[in-house]
């Protein structure tokens, strides 16, 4: 899987919260952490941690999430390409939307249209599972040979 990395202008290594580093576009994890929690903690890094994607709005940093775009529902991976910010309002409302169906329930006025509106995407939501399965954006997945995989393990001697 393809993860966008961000490039320091004069090659140096990114840190980020003592628990990761970018060095010459690889992505460094020092343990423990776990994957999900790099891939937030990097998101947050390279995204900021207060403007609303959906919504534009601005949050303290305690109110603001991270939001799957394609939903895992949908097969969606955790990874910065598919993180986004949100508010806790609009990562409830979008629950496991897609922006184009959560954008129309967004448009509806009344709560009636949007309940009746989340019952029938989840009925379409259903039919693509069915049908489709899971949905992979082909720009985040390249088959490479990996001639090398360090890893490191520290094993505690008391």
């Amino acid at each position: 899987m393809i993860i966008d990395l961000p490039q320091h202008p004069l090659g140096e290594v990114f840190a980020i919260n003592g628990s990761m580093e970018i060095e010459n576009e690889v992505l460094k994890l020092h343990f423990p952490i776990n994957f999900q929690e790099a891939m937030y903690e990097l998101t947050y890094f390279m995204k900021g941690k207060e403007q609303c994607f959906y919504c534009s709005r601005t949050f303290p940093k305690d109110k603001i999430t991270l939001d799957h775009f394609i939903p895992q529902d949908f097969g969606g991976p955790t990874i910065p390409n598919n993180l986004f910010l949100a508010c806790k309002k609009c990562n409830s409302e979008k629950t496991n939307m897609l922006k184009p169906f959560y954008d129309k329930y967004v448009s509806l006025s009344t709560s009636g249209e949007k309940s009746q509106f989340v019952s029938d995407f989840q009925q379409i939501a259903r039919f693509l599972h069915r049908w489709y399965g899971l949905v992979f954006i082909q720009d985040w997945l390249e088959e490479k040979e990996v001639e090398h995989i360090i890893v490191n393990i520290f094993l505690d001697s008391s």
